[in-house]
């Protein structure tokens, strides 16, 4: 796969592809962060989960020879190599260990997606925000100065958070005023863990 595969190179708010597109194959990011995301009838962007380097994106659509059903958005610079439909489905037939990477890929995808859902439906907008700022660190790490290693504008927080923008920008006020937050341009820092868990994990 290495000899064929295609290695692409995607800026910030670049789409990979767009949910309805039919599939053409599967990507393997190898640097960057994605988002996965839908469009609500009403038109609200919901981001369903984030992926980063050695995740695979396409998987069950490869699989299914469907449609995307989701949308895949850079969030930063993004590299990845794309497999083509038909080599990704004979080296699944031929690599068991491949085909064990899909699935332990895949499985953790569907794992991060249901969580984010339960989160979504089940926590008020303070709890949902929290949460989501606790996943990020853990997801794409700290700098030396404790800053999420991520430049996340403010309306993709409330996409991954459920919320307007403006209640997003409300809540991330609110947080940085209670001491529990910092915020440097598109960047935050946990300051006290201990009370953001505690406002995450308050339900409805």
């Amino acid at each position: 796969m290495d000899v064929i595969r295609h290695e692409n190179a995607y800026h910030a708010e670049d789409h990979i592809f767009r949910a309805g597109q039919t599939s053409s194959g599967l990507y393997c990011i190898q640097s960057g962060i994605v988002a996965l995301y839908h469009i609500c009838d009403n038109g609200d962007l919901i981001i369903t989960n984030f992926l980063k380097s050695g995740d695979f994106l396409g998987i069950s659509e490869a699989i299914n020879t469907g449609p995307y059903q989701l949308s895949a958005l850079c969030i930063t610079k993004v590299n990845v190599c794309h497999f083509g439909k038909e080599i990704a489905m004979q080296t699944m037939k031929a690599d068991p260990a491949f085909m064990e990477s899909l699935c332990r890929s895949m499985a953790m995808e569907i794992n991060r997606q249901q969580s984010r859902s339960f989160v979504l439906m089940k926590k008020h907008m303070l709890a949902r925000l929290s949460k989501l700022l606790l996943e990020l660190e853990d997801f794409c790490g700290t700098d030396d100065q404790k800053f999420i290693n991520i430049e996340l504008k403010k309306k993709y927080l409330a996409a991954a958070s459920n919320m307007t923008e403006a209640n997003a920008i409300r809540h991330m006020s609110q947080l940085k005023s209670e001491g529990l937050i910092d915020t440097k341009d598109k960047r935050f820092r946990i300051l006290n863990h201990r009370k953001l868990l505690k406002l995450a994990n308050q339900a409805i």
